[in-house]
C-alpha cells in the first residue's frame, strides 16, 4: 500500500483521531510526508505492520524526541521488520534511541539520506538486524561505534556504496572490547567510497569468519 503525503494530510480518515486500524496491512509506502507525527500515526494503527518504505519525506528525524501524548497508548508495531529510507534529504537522525522496537529491526535500507550524520548511536543495540544497505549517504563519516558493532550478532550482509564522506566503517570511539567478531557476515561489499581509509582506525582486532563475498 502507497499513501501520498499530500493526500493523508489533507485527508481525516487517514490521520483523524477515529482513523481505524488495518490489521491486515503488512507493507505500507510514505511517499511526500512533511510531519513525522503523521508517520506515527499510522504506524500506531497497523500493528502488524512488517515492511516500512519512507521516500521522499522532508522531515529531519523518524521518531521524535518526546512521543505526542495522543500516541502514547495507541500501541506500536512489533513486527516491522523492514525499515526503507529513501530520498530524504533533510533527514538528520532516524531516532533508534527513542524506539525500542525500532531496534527489532532486521533489514535497513538507508539511500540518498545526504544529510544523515549518524545511523546508530553507542547506546543502540540491533541485535536483529541482518542486512544493512546504506547508499549515496554523503554526509556520513563513520558507519557505527564500537558498541554498536559488537551487537550486529545477526548481521549477514552489508553494503555501503557511494558515500563520499565516510572514512571507516567503526568508529576509533574509546571501548574495551579488544576485539569485534562479526560471526555471522557472509557478504561485505565497500563500493565508490572514495576518501574511506581502512575498516576502522582503532586497535582492536575485527574477524569474519564466515566471511563469503568481499567487495
Amino acid at each position: 500500500m502507497q499513501i501520498e503525503g499530500w493526500l493523508a494530510e489533507s485527508s481525516s480518515s487517514y490521520v483523524g483521531e477515529g482513523s481505524h486500524r488495518r490489521d491486515n496491512l503488512e507493507e505500507l509506502c510514505l511517499s511526500g510526508f512533511m510531519n513525522p507525527e503523521i508517520v506515527y500515526s499510522f504506524l500506531h494503527r497497523n500493528p502488524n505492520l512488517k515492511s516500512l518504505t519512507l521516500d521522499s519525506c522532508t522531515f529531519t528525524y523518524i521518531v521524535p524526541l518526546k512521543m505526542p501524548s495522543k500516541h502514547e497508548n495507541l500501541g506500536v508495531v512489533p513486527k516491522l521488520k523492514i525499515l526503507k529510507l529513501i530520498d530524504l534529504y533533510d533527514l538528520e537522525t532516524i531516532g533508534f534511541e527513542q524506539d525500542i522496537l525500532l531496534e527489532r529491526i532486521e533489514f535497513l535500507i538507508l539511500k540518498y539520506c545526504t544529510r544523515l550524520v549518524n545511523i546508530i548511536p553507542s547506546h543502540v543495540s540491533l541485535t536483529h538486524l541482518t542486512d544493512l544497505e546504506v547508499d549515496s549517504c554523503d554526509s556520513l563519516e563513520k558507519l557505527m561505534p564500537p558498541s554498536a558493532a559488537k551487537s550486529l550478532v545477526q548481521l549477514n550482509t552489508m553494503k555501503v556504496m557511494n558515500c563520499e564522506s565516510l572514512l571507516e566503517i567503526v568508529d576509533n570511539e574509546e571501548d574495551k572490547a579488544e576485539k569485534i567478531v562479526f560471526s555471522q557476515l557472509k557478504v561485505l561489499e565497500l563500493v565508490s567510497l572514495k576518501n574511506l581509509n581502512c575498516f576502522s582506525k582503532s586497535d582492536k582486532i575485527f574477524e569474519f569468519p564466515s566471511l563469503e563475498k568481499l567487495v
